[in-house]
């Protein structure tokens, strides 16, 4: 079949000079799509073939024609994070940074999986959206969380995507600069997820001193409770973290707090046999109150 052949040859990476002569002289649809709606484009961009896509954009192959899925060339090209030359053309062309497959992944999407900072910086710089959906309802930004990328997750944030639920995750991990990033922007230091989990109670638990110091230091109350009746205090002394203890200690944790299972900070230390901490928690509460 004729169409194929110039399929084929697009997707083979075939010289521009056979591209040419198969639309000029054989008169082959530029746009001609195979079983799965795939252009000659398409399969040039997916296998990285730049000289046929730069051949096939000149003799005006339609850059945002979309095939089996929804799934466009600037997607297909940025399935791989070495088409990043590919999917530049592809933009200056025309290619829609915001078009989406039927799953509703982006391109910004796209680059995220393959963890291309170059792409991300590019398709933001071009206009890309970073608060769109999934159909699973994630937006870029739940992806690179997802991928554990903090290089992109900070760069998303700069470009806007920011929550009070990722200043919580970036306590949890400890980068001090990204939560001081969010709380210049301000984030606000006493949100809390569906558990009345705040910042401070998950630095605490993973023992991030200087983010629990920062998050005291611009306003986080030390004796926020999340659902069962933890603070921050608690949480410190679970997981053995001293010198976290000895800060909120410091800073005013109320030694005398219990969770609804009537746990104090001194219990919890007793029964994890942090026999260090115990002593540290009974020099603050004083003799008249243990």
């Amino acid at each position: 079949m004729a169409v194929n052949k110039l399929i084929r040859a697009a997707g083979k990476g075939d010289p521009a000079e056979k591209i040419r002569y198969l639309v000029r002289e054989k008169g082959m649809d530029i746009n001609a799509q195979d079983e799965n709606g795939m252009t000659p484009l398409i399969h040039a961009a997916f296998f990285g073939h730049l000289h046929v896509v730069k051949e096939l954009l000149d003799l005006g192959a339609d850059v945002n024609l979309r095939g089996k899925g929804g799934v466009t060339v600037l997607m297909a090209a940025l399935q791989n994070v070495a088409n990043g030359d590919i999917a530049r053309m592809l933009v200056e062309g025309g290619a829609d940074v915001n078009a989406g497959d039927e799953q509703g992944l982006t391109p910004l999407m796209a680059a995220i999986y393959t963890d291309s900072k170059e792409m991300t910086l590019y398709l933001l710089e071009k206009g890309a959206k970073i608060d769109v959906k999934n159909d699973k309802g994630w937006t870029a930004l739940d992806l690179a969380k997802q991928k554990g990328n903090r290089q992109l997750i900070r760069i998303l944030h700069r470009a806007g995507s920011f929550q009070n639920a990722d200043l919580i995750y970036a306590a949890r991990i400890g980068d001090i600069g990204w939560l001081e990033e969010m709380i210049k922007g301000g984030g606000d230091v006493n949100a809390c997820n569906e558990s009345q989990e705040t910042p401070l109670i998950w630095a605490a638990f993973y023992g991030h001193y200087k983010g629990a110091r920062l998050l005291l230091d611009h306003g986080a109350r030390v004796n926020d409770r999340s659902k069962g009746g933890w603070t921050a205090l608690m949480a410190a002394v679970e997981t053995g973290r001293k010198d976290v203890v000895e800060l909120l200690l410091e800073r005013g944790a109320d030694v005398t707090a219990k969770t609804d299972q009537g746990d104090t900070a001194l219990t919890l230390a007793q029964k994890n046999d942090h026999g260090h901490i115990a002593a540290i928690i009974q020099d603050y509460s004083g003799p008249e109150k243990q």
